[in-house]
Parts: structure tokens; sequence; C-alpha cells
């Protein structure tokens, strides 16, 4: 019988420093081509040519437990001042087999969402 792959354990690097404990959630990039149609003589149909990837379909998003203040403070930063990785492992509890799972991206905070605060709850950061 087939078991589906698991994320098992993750962290999320920015600027090589880890926040291993700290990430709750991590987005990767949803991953979407531009497209353009196009119909030449002698085609019956059109075709839809690539023409790279849709705004936005680069952009990661990270949720965080607690106040990172560190964060707040290279909001900013220019398009292409810090480097995210996301470092996982994807887990097949019938096999045993684990793949590992690297994203890479680089840029900058566009949002930061402190959410609400209120004393003794737990502050997520998006």
């Amino acid at each position: 019988m087939g078991m589906p792959k698991k994320l098992f354990m993750f962290d999320l690097f920015i600027d090589g420093q880890t926040y291993l404990g700290q990430v709750e959630e991590v987005t990767p990039p949803k991953l979407s081509l531009k497209t353009e149609d196009y119909q030449g003589a002698g085609m019956v149909g059109s075709v839809a040519v690539m023409m790279g990837f849709d705004s936005g379909a680069l952009d990661m998003e990270a949720s965080m437990g607690g106040l990172m203040s560190e964060l707040l403070e290279s909001w900013g930063a220019t398009i292409d001042g810090k480097q995210f990785r996301f470092a996982g492992s994807y887990y097949n509890d019938s096999t045993g087999e684990s793949i590992p799972c690297e994203i890479q991206t680089g840029g900058r905070f566009t949002e930061l969402d402190l959410g609400s605060a209120k004393a003794g709850d737990n502050t997520n950061n998006h």
C-alpha cells in the first residue's frame, strides 16, 4: 500500500540565519507561467506561448511565532537584499524513504503583518 510523502521537518534560513523552532509555516512559491495565445498562418487554432512567469509567481510566505524584531530592521531592503532558503524533508512512512527539498529565493519583504497583540497569546507574524 502506498503512503503519501509528508513534510517531516523543515527550517527557514534568512541570510544564512536559521529560524528553526521560530518559523511555523512556509508557503513555497506558486509557479505559474505567463502565456500569450498565438495563431499563425495555417494553424487551425491557437497555442499558448510561454512568456515567462506571472507576476508574483516567485513569492514565498512565512509565518513566524513571536516577534521577529531583526526582520523588521530589514524592511525596505533592495530588490535583492535578502536571501531565503527553505530546507525540508518529505518522509514516506511505508518505505522509510526520505526526500530532501530545498527552495532558494532572493528578494525583499514586501509585506510584514504583525497580526494582533494579546498578552499570553501566541503572536504570529506573517
